[in-house]
């Protein structure tokens, strides 16, 4: 089963990877590089909260999230597992766009980071979603298209990305949930 599973993968990933264009290649690899360490989320979240739509302890749980979603892709499970990228396993057939990614494939440390902070700053910012899901999962599929992961990768890595948003989150969600109150003075409450 696990044979024709990685079967199906490599399947799934050379059509995937069929569709490439020099506008596309720019923009898939505009969104890999966006994603890279989970920056861009880091500076929506500061964004957010410096513009008073964002409670200071969501921002430091967003932090938790992607800083929790790194150790746990890129420190324990890549080392652990150590699937070759596709650019490695297949040089001949994989085209790279952008850099060269180091380590281990499995699972994508982009995905994971995309989907623990989209969950996150949905639970805290109501019809974020609508933003927040399709672009951590543009950013999650680029990895493909750049040929820096299979398809397998980036699932486990968005499922374990939303697993981390959700330990992150827990039961404080509806308390810090949507605009922040103000206090008598004119600043944020609590």
């Amino acid at each position: 089963m696990w044979t024709t599973l990685l079967q199906a993968d490599a399947t799934v990933r050379v059509w995937l990877t069929a569709w490439h264009r020099p506008w596309l290649d720019a923009l898939m690899a505009a969104l890999s590089g966006i994603g890279r360490g989970g920056l861009v989320w880091l500076a929506v979240g500061v964004l957010l909260t410096l513009r008073r739509r964002l409670r200071l302890a969501a921002l430091w749980q967003l932090v938790l999230a992607l800083v929790l979603a790194f150790v746990v892709s890129d420190g324990i499970l890549k080392p652990l597992v150590n699937r070759p990228r596709p650019f490695a396993a297949h040089p001949m057939t994989v085209r790279i766009v952008g850099s060269i990614p180091g380590g281990g494939s499995f699972p994508s440390g982009h995905a994971a980071a995309a989907f623990a902070a989209a969950f996150v700053l949905a639970q805290y910012w109501p019809g974020s979603g609508l933003i927040f899901w399709p672009l951590a999962a543009l950013i999650a599929g680029s990895r493909i298209y750049v040929g820096a992961h299979y398809p397998l990768d980036v699932l486990v890595g968005a499922l374990l990305g939303c697993a981390i948003g959700w330990l992150v989150v827990g039961r404080s969600a509806p308390v810090l949930r949507g605009r922040m109150p103000t206090d008598e003075g004119g600043s944020p409450a609590g």
